[in-house]
C-alpha cells in the first residue's frame, strides 16, 4: 500500500510540476526564450509531439475507453514535458536531474546486493517480483535503464575524473547482473564493446587481461540462472517448438506469441491501427480462435516496442516512433546520444520501454542534457 501511495504521490507531484512549467514558461520574461527553445529542437519536439497527438485523436478507433485513458495520459507527457524540460535547462537544473537519476541507480545496485546476499525479507514487495529481483521491476530503476547509465557514466568518468561516477559504474553494473534482464546484458556488452573501439582500449592488454580475470565474479549467484534462461530460449529454437502448447513457455517463446498477434493486428489495421490500449483487447479473439494460448489473458503489450506501435498506431504512429529517434540523433549528434538511442532502440525488441512512464522520462531527461539544445548559447560538450 505504501509503494501505491508514493506512486500516486510522485505521479501527481510531476503533472503539477509540468502544468506550472506550462505557466511559467507562457510568461512575458521568459516568452522568447521559450521560443527559441522549441526553435533549436524543432524537429525533436515536433516528432514527440506529432507521435502524441496520433496517439490522442486514436481515441475515436478505441475499443476500451479504461485502457485508452491509461495509455494516453503517458502520450500526452510527450507535450507536456517540453516546457518542463525547458525550465530545468532555463535553470542549469539539467545535470542535476541526471545526478538524481544516478543515485536511483546506486539505490538500485545496493539492493541488488543485499539481494544476492540472501536478505530478501528486508527487500519486501521488491524481491517477491522476480526470480530475478529487485530490479526487474523497475520499482527504482530497471536493469535495461541501469545498463544504459553505466557506459555513460564511465564516459563521464573519463572525462571529468570524478568518483561519483566509479560509483555509479560500479553499482549499475551489480543491478544490470542481478536484475537478469537479456537486453540490458546485450547492451552492457555491446557498450563496452563500442567503448574499447571508440578509446581503443584493445590495445591495453593489461584491461583486457583484468576484465577476464573478473568477469566470472560478476555473475557470481546469477551466472547459473542466466545461462539455464539463455539455453531454455535456444532450445524453444533448436526444437521448433515455439508454437507447442505442451511444451513451457521460455521469455522467448512467451514474446513470439505476442509478436506474432501484434503482427496479425496490424495486418487487419495497417494505416491507423487499433487505437492505443486495444492490444489487451484485439488478442482476446485470437485466444478464442486458438491461435494463442489460454494463458495470455494477462498480457497487455505486445513485448515489443515496434510492433506494439504498429497494431495500436499502425504505420502512421510506427513512422512517427522512428522519427523521434532520428530527430534525437541528429538534434545534437555526439556519442552520449547515439548511447542513449541506440539502447533505447534495443530495449525496444523485448519490451515497450517509452510507454513505461519512467522509461519515458528517463529518455527525456537525458535527451535534455546531453541532446537538446539550449535556448540562450550553446555550451561545450566537453562541460557536459
Amino acid at each position: 500500500m505504501s509503494f501505491l501511495v508514493s506512486k500516486a504521490i510522485f505521479n501527481t507531484s510531476l503533472i503539477i510540476l509540468m502544468l506550472l512549467s506550462i505557466f511559467e514558461s507562457l510568461k512575458i520574461t521568459q516568452r522568447d526564450l521559450f521560443k527559441e527553445f522549441l526553435s533549436n529542437n524543432k524537429w525533436l519536439f515536433a516528432c514527440t509531439s506529432a507521435y502524441s497527438l496520433v496517439g490522442l485523436f486514436s481515441y475515436f478507433q478505441s475499443q476500451d475507453i479504461a485502457m485508452f485513458k491509461d495509455h494516453a495520459l503517458l502520450t500526452a507527457h510527450w507535450i507536456l514535458i517540453i516546457p518542463f524540460l525547458f525550465q530545468v535547462h532555463n535553470r542549469g537544473y539539467s545535470e542535476k536531474l541526471v545526478h538524481c537519476m544516478m543515485v536511483g541507480v546506486i539505490f538500485t545496485g545496493i539492493l541488488g546486493l543485499v539481494y544476492l546476499a540472501g536478505f530478501t525479507e528486508y527487500l519486501g514487495a521488491w524481491a517477491k517480483t522476480s526470480r530475478y529481483a529487485p530490479t526487474s521491476s523497475g520499482v527504482i530503476m530497471s536493469g535495461n535503464l541501469c545498463s544504459l547509465f553505466f557506459t555513460l557514466s564511465l564516459l563521464l568518468y573519463m572525462k571529468k575524473r570524478q568518483k561519483f561516477y566509479i560509483a555509479v559504474c560500479i553499482f549499475s553494473l551489480i543491478a544490470t547482473i542481478v536484475s537478469g534482464t537479456k537486453t540490458a546484458i546485450i547492451v552492457l556488452a555491446l557498450s563496452v564493446a563500442f567503448l574499447f573501439y571508440d578509446q581503443k582500449w584493445f590495445k591495453d592488454k593489461r584491461l583486457i587481461f583484468v576484465l577476464v580475470m573478473i568477469l566470472p565474479f560478476l555473475f557470481f549467484g546469477k551466472g547459473k540462472e542466466l545461462t539455464q534462461r539463455f539455453s531454455q530460449d535456444f532450445s524453444s529454437l533448436a526444437n521448433k517448438n515455439l508454437l507447442d502448447d505442451s511444451k513451457p513457455l521460455s521469455s522467448l517463446t512467451y514474446r513470439f506469441y505476442t509478436c506474432d498477434v501484434a503482427w496479425k493486428i496490424f495486418k487487419e489495421n495497417p494505416i491507423f491501427g487499433t487505437g492505443l490500449g486495444d492490444f489487451f483487447i484485439e488478442k482476446e479473439k485470437y485466444i478464442n480462435r486458438g491461435e494463442l494460448r489460454d494463458d495470455f489473458r494477462h498480457t497487455l503489450d505486445a513485448h515489443n516496442e515496434y510492433l506494439e506501435a504498429l497494431a495500436t498506431l499502425g504505420i502512421l504512429g510506427f513512422v512517427l516512433l522512428l522519427s523521434i529517434y532520428g530527430s534525437a540523433i541528429t538534434n545534437r549528434p555526439n556519442i552520449y546520444v547515439v548511447l542513449i538511442v541506440c539502447s533505447y532502440l534495443v530495449f525496444g525488441l523485448t519490451t515497450p520501454v517509452l510507454k513505461n512512464k519512467w522509461g519515458l522520462l528517463t529518455f527525456m531527461f537525458l535527451l535534455n542534457h546531453f541532446g537538446v539544445n539550449p535556448s540562450k548559447k550553446e555550451f561545450d560538450l566537453d562541460q557536459v
